[in-house]
């Protein structure tokens, strides 16, 4: 079993200057899978020991980085965040972090075996994704390689005032794509991250919203023009303006250049 995964960003950077993160719409491929496979993402998994070149394009433009793959035993587990705050309603994923003998560290949230407390407060799926239940707590527990940690999880008792979309004016070129935030603010003064936990819609077809999992936020562009972006929990929602204008993507550049990275 593999124990070590990079998530790589795709930096664009496009003819009027701006840059935008599209990690999430590239296509991604690597010159050997058995050394170092890729996820349409930008996630990489470590399979044998070698090197091998992560690539990511995007209409017509690529970006390239070195993934070196070393062996190094399993030292310590940790999970992040180690104390999550969380409400009713609204997913967190964790994230398992494996530490090895050569200093280094890498993301197994996909490998490691998962265990909750208390279900009543927030459940857990197998890839380390928590939804708030109910107000209370409940202890989550991650196994990799005989190596296991906790994290402390609080759902609040408070109610969603506001959200708020980031960024709240984008501009952006025909078929590009990126990635909105929506951060909410609960009586208690509390602020979460509610970008997977909303319903995300457009009102004009100039600008398409994704609402799968993993993908909430996403945003695409397909004519010239704008559109109105909505997100809604409840009774609350946020909006953020997006204007599509005549921009060109130049280049990508991947971020890191290069990773060694070991073996579970």
């Amino acid at each position: 079993r593999v124990g070590g995964q990079t998530q790589y960003t795709a930096d664009a950077r496009l003819s009027d200057g701006t840059r935008r993160d599209i990690s999430r719409y590239a296509t991604w491929t690597t010159t050997d899978a058995s050394i170092a496979s890729v996820e349409q993402g930008g996630m990489v998994r470590a399979r044998s020991p070698g090197v091998a070149v992560i690539t990511a394009e995007l209409q017509g433009v690529t970006g390239q980085a070195r993934h070196e793959v070393t062996t190094s035993p399993v030292t310590g587990l940790d999970v992040e965040p180690i104390a999550p705050v969380l409400a009713p309603g609204v997913r967190l994923p964790l994230q398992a972090m494996a530490r090895y003998a050569d200093g280094t560290s890498s993301a197994v949230t996909l490998e490691a075996d998962w265990e909750n407390s208390n279900p009543q407060a927030a459940t857990l799926d197998e890839r380390g994704v928590l939804f708030g239940r109910a107000p209370g707590t409940t202890v989550v527990r991650a196994t990799f390689e005989g190596f296991a940690a906790v994290a402390s999880v609080t759902v609040i008792d408070a109610e969603l005032t506001r959200i708020e979309l980031a960024p709240p004016d984008v501009e952006l070129g025909p078929d590009q794509s990126m990635h909105l935030e929506a951060t909410g603010t609960y009586t208690d003064g509390t602020q979460l991250d509610l970008t997977e936990s909303l319903s995300w819609s457009s009102n004009a077809p100039a600008v398409a919203v994704s609402n799968s999992a993993g993908e909430r936020g996403k945003i695409w562009t397909l004519s010239l023009g704008g559109a109105t972006i909505t997100a809604t929990l409840g009774m609350v929602s946020g909006q953020a303006v997006v204007t599509v204008t005549d921009t060109r993507l130049e280049s990508i550049a991947i971020e890191p250049d290069a990773v060694t990275l070991p073996l579970g």
